[in-house]
């Protein structure tokens, strides 16, 4: 091994393209077993697309690469990576000043990071890599890979979820609002030894965070880098990134000039088509021209809406998406794609937008991404109706914005689209000869099926005879054809074949673990083996492509697929009556089967982003449900399908016709099903719940617990009797919200496992969410140190990775143990289990199940208990207005809202500030009241404790007349529990003649905190609320 001190030729920073009028540098950062030329190089045509093809698209831009030891052999340890990174940094803060990027900065290496504008990351691994996750299998797997011999060590180190990574990712996260980020990912495996794997998945790829832009690239990780040519498809890909960047860059050089309008335009863009540019796209240049000029006219106050009419299949979409692509960097605010083939998909696709924003929840996307569009701050926007049908079906005007600005292309079949919906619009018609021509020898190098002979001149005869010689030379192809006639033809997700095609787990008769592999489901044995073999499953592909049968498209989540209705229609309908039936259920089976989960112990949200785009194909087999022939033999397996199916659709926040859903559900229960029963019962009412529908929702339980399958005494397996407790466990805990606690715990205590001394491993995950029930029971009845042990019992399950429950659940366990860490004044346990739950969210990549304020929240409620009033009142400070800026909030977000202001007037109020006290306690009464909180509990203490304020401040009579209010109001309802402090020591604190204190103390006593500690505590204060 060279000694440290010989440097090799390719490390450190090495210009590849200096102009003289460099505006600005591209640094590029190869990852690790990289080299700072070859990373960039293709290996074929040697084009090092650095070098020689970017300095044509960048002109004013020094573009950079640096070289490191990046050998696996030579990385050892934690501290390599960041010492790396400061030795780039300080070669970059080292250059010359009459370079660019010195222009911007100066010799400290911070100001270097204060520069950078944007950064492009091509498949990082921010959580770690999967080709570490099979332990020693990979690890001896990957010598093949990369030619060195791989340590225990180092692949520890890449593993998912590894702590090293995620505390590098955790320490960028706090600078990363400064940066624009674009994340590439991979979607294509490599194969080791025959083994396909995908280095690094698309989770490990995202930082997922708002304003990233995300793309896939059909690429496998050791071509991710690398592009054969200027008109590489990957290259035209992320070119216009960088462009973006460029003038993103130009804007921030240019002189500030006085502004003309109080209105400051937001810069963050959203670029979302789910179809990648097609290359081959000819003619239309008077079509496009006529959009250009009707969009471009001086119309500020009108909004444009173009509508596109002509028959299926003459270029309607491929004309929107290529006015899209070529004026991408025009709109500003955004270009998004939606899919307008019905209500379902157009929902589907609000809610997917609304999700990619990262605006947290709402109770209404679809407004709420309206209301997003009509800010006078992002005013240009292009939004893409695709494939709408008729108004009678899709009320297609009530999903745009309502604003005077932006343009709307829709594209429709329907000419009447053209004068109902839009003003102005065009009739497509077929291309010119030219135009064909061209297309027709572009598409030659793949259209090389066997001439056809003699064919008639009607579309259907046409593809008839496609499909024949389909059949007849690629049957696998075929076949696959059937299985996409059946599903939803907008978008086909690949990695929706995939799941379908995988193991999933379920719930056994004696309540444990099975698993259930897709054969076992009933899908066809040759639609598995050809998705899970992926050289056959690409030739499928391409057969199907060659015919012009499907096309596919670069989405967010990867690879998709889309079949014209038409060509659904006719390979559905030329197969006998017996192949269509056998295909309709096929389509329910494999779409229940993706939506089953592979880990029990995982939540809905194990899908991942795909699971919104795999959600409209749960209505397109439903239709197929409804069509298919009740005497057919598969019909009673196809109906249990779609009952679960339905149960599951149910959860997604999408699905406006929950209630029929449900409702449908109920009618395909059969006999005595205790499980279903139990199942359809719980989420019917979790449905009339949420639609405030509070009685109905008890009802359904009782009914199904003592009038349904289980009020005869039959004996039930221990599934069974799992879903039971489920039941009841829903039940207690509407109880608990109304305060009935007696009855609740009665329930509660009423369920036990069939053999309490050996219970399933289903009835033990009941058991232990039976147990934090009564732990919350425990705790909303003031008994904090006796719910304390249930919680502790459940926090060393999480973090040893015991506990069965899904993400969510497990967030809200460990929030409930800082509460109550808090209620039994320990701060220093409630803030060790603060930097516990960060440390499990990270490394477990929960980020997007984060309760995120509620930790802030209790963080804030231990400096107040240690009198650390100026920390908590800041933290408190930063809250404020990103609550209050939540448009529509839901019933957690109000309570976060009232508790923010209650923390802040109980800070002014404990260090005697009276004046600001009164002020703060007004307003905190005033979320209460806007809540729907008036004359209850929680409302009766913010008066009494304004009312102390008020005495205090000598407001005397003021403080009387608040004193009768707050009386009436603690009078109309029963102590609670249910926010940390309020019920219990700020209550007894309150309790009081005017003038005096209650015998609780808020103010613990505080200790002498050593540096470290105080350090500690720094850290986390940056971990939840950011540097």
């Amino acid at each position: 091994m060279a000694a440290e001190s010989e440097k090799h030729p390719s490390w450190g920073v090495s210009i590849l393209h200096e102009p003289k009028d460099a505006v600005f540098d591209v640094v590029a950062v190869h990852g690790l077993n990289g080299h700072a030329f070859n990373t960039w190089t293709h290996k074929k045509t040697g084009i090092m697309w650095l070098k020689d093809l970017l300095p044509k698209e960048l002109p004013n831009a020094r573009i950079m690469t640096y070289g490191y030891r990046a050998r696996f052999a030579d990385f050892t340890a934690h501290q390599d990576i960041r010492t790396i990174a400061e030795n780039l940094l300080q070669q970059l803060s080292g250059l010359r000043q009459d370079n660019a990027l010195s222009q911007r900065s100066t010799e400290k290496c911070n100001e270097v990071k204060d520069a950078t504008y944007g950064i492009l990351f091509l498949a990082t691994p921010h959580s770690g890599s999967s080709l570490a996750r099979s332990g020693r299998t990979i690890s001896n797997l990957i010598p093949r890979m990369f030619s060195f011999s791989a340590g225990r060590e180092l692949v520890t180190y890449l593993h998912e979820g590894s702590e090293v990574l995620s505390d590098i990712t955790l320490d960028f996260m706090h600078q990363v609002s400064k940066y624009k980020i674009v994340s590439c990912y991979e979607t294509r495996p490599i194969k080791i030894m025959g083994i396909p794997i995908l280095v690094v998945t698309k989770d490990s790829s995202l930082l997922k965070i708002p304003g990233e832009e995300i793309f896939g690239m059909d690429a496998h990780h050791r071509d991710i880098c690398r592009f054969s040519a200027a008109d590489d498809p990957f290259y035209q890909a992320i070119v216009p990134f960088f462009i973006g960047f460029s003038k993103g860059i130009d804007k921030l050089l240019i002189p500030p000039t006085p502004a003309s309008s109080s209105v400051t335009i937001e810069t963050d863009t959203l670029f979302d088509v789910p179809y990648a540019r097609c290359v081959e796209f000819q003619g239309r240049k008077q079509l496009l021209a006529d959009i250009e000029l009707y969009f471009g006219e001086p119309h500020s106050d009108q909004q444009r809406v173009y509508g596109i009419s002509g028959l299926g299949g003459a270029g309607k979409t491929q004309t929107a998406l290529h006015y899209a692509f070529k004026n991408r960097f025009k709109y500003k605010s955004g270009v998004v794609f939606f899919n307008a083939t019905s209500n379902t998909t157009l929902i589907a696709d609000f809610h997917r937008i609304h999700d990619l924003l990262h605006r947290g929840k709402a109770s209404n996307k679809i407004d709420y991404l309206k209301r997003w569009f009509s800010k006078p701050t992002r005013r240009d926007w292009l939004l893409i109706f695709d494939g709408f049908s008729d108004l009678n079906s899709v009320q297609i005007r009530d999903f745009f914005p309502n604003t005077s600005w932006g343009h709307i292309i829709v594209t429709s079949r329907d000419q009447s689209t053209i004068g109902l919906v839009s003003p102005c619009g065009t009739i497509i018609t077929p291309l010119e000869e030219e135009a064909a021509v061209k297309l027709l020898l572009g598409k030659a190098a793949i259209l090389n099926p066997t001439r056809i002979g003699v064919h008639e001149k009607t579309v259907s005869t046409v593809w008839e005879l496609n499909f024949r010689q389909l059949e007849n030379d690629a049957p696998g192809a075929s076949l696959l054809l059937l299985l996409f006639s059946f599903l939803e033809a907008a978008q086909i997700p690949e990695t929706m074949l995939q799941r379908a095609c995988s193991d999933m787990q379920i719930w056994s008769e004696n309540g444990g673990v099975r698993d259930i592999s897709a054969e076992r489901a009933g899908i066809d044995s040759e639609i598995i083996s050809m998705v899970n073999n992926e050289l056959r499953f690409d030739q499928a592909i391409e057969q199907l492509l060659a015919f012009s049968l499907i096309q596919t498209s670069i989405t967010a989540s990867g690879r998709s697929f889309s079949v014209h209705p038409l060509v659904q229609s006719c390979a559905s309908h030329r197969v006998s009556i017996e192949t269509r039936q056998k295909w309709q259920v096929q389509a329910i089976i494999l779409v229940t089967h993706v939506f089953r989960k592979q880990r029990l112990s995982s939540g809905i949200a194990d899908l991942g982003d795909t699971g919104n785009q795999m959600f409209p194909h749960i209505p397109r087999v439903l239709k197929e449900f409804e069509t298919l022939d009740k005497t057919c033999p598969l019909y009673p397996k196809a109906k249990r399908a779609m009952c679960l199916l339905l149960l599951e659709g149910s959860k997604f926040n999408g699905n406006v016709w929950r209630q029929d859903t449900i409702a449908k559900a109920k009618d395909l229960l059969e006999g005595r099903d205790p499980v279903l029963e139990a199942r359809v019962a719980r989420r019917e009412s979790t449905i009339l719940r949420l639609h405030g529908k509070i009685g109905d929702s008890y009802r359904v339980i009782e009914k199904c617990l003592y009038h349904g399958a289980f009020s005869d005494g039959l004996d039930i397996s221990k599934k069974a009797n799992a879903e039971k407790g489920k039941l009841i466990i829903s039940y207690a805990g509407s109880l608990i919200m109304e305060n009935q606690l007696e009855r609740a715990k009665k329930e509660l205590e009423s369920w036990q496992p069939k053999d309490p001394n050996h219970p399933s491993l289903m009835e033990s995950s009941v058991l232990s969410d039976r147990n934090v029930s009564l732990g919350r029971l425990l705790k909303n009845q003031g008994f904090f140190s006796e719910a304390l042990p249930y919680f502790e019992r459940i926090f060393h399950d999480i973090r040893s990775e015991q506990c069965n429950g899904n993400p969510i659940w497990q967030m809200n366990a460990l929030a409930n143990l800082t509460d109550l860490y808090l209620e039994v004044r320990r701060p220093d346990d409630a803030e060790a289990t603060l930097r516990e739950t960060m440390k499990i969210m990270y490394s477990r990549g929960w980020q997007r199940y984060s309760i995120i304020r509620r930790l802030q929240l209790s963080l804030a409620e231990s400096f107040i208990m240690r009198a650390m009033f100026q920390t908590a009142e800041e933290c408190l400070i930063r809250l404020i207005p990103i609550l209050e800026g939540i448009e529509d909030p839901n019933m957690n977000q109000k309570t976060e809202h009232f508790r923010a202001w209650s923390g802040l007037a109980r800070v002014s109020h404990l260090q005697g500030h009276w004046e600001q006290a009164i002020t703060r306690w007004k307003t905190t009464i005033k979320v209460v009241e806007k809540s729907g909180w008036s004359k209850k509990f929680s409302h009766g203490v913010m008066l009494q404790s304004l009312a102390h304020a008020q005495f205090q401040a000598d407001e005397v009579t003021e403080s009387r007349t608040t004193l009768q209010l707050a009386m009436q109001s603690l009078a109309a309802e029963k102590r609670k529990y249910w926010i940390v402090g309020l019920g219990s020591y700020w209550f007894d604190y309150i309790q009081a003649p005017l003038g005096q204190i209650g015998q609780s103390k808020v103010i613990i006593e505080p200790d002498a905190y050593s540096e470290k500690e105080e350090q500690s505590r720094e850290r986390l204060i940056a971990d939840l609320f950011g540097s």
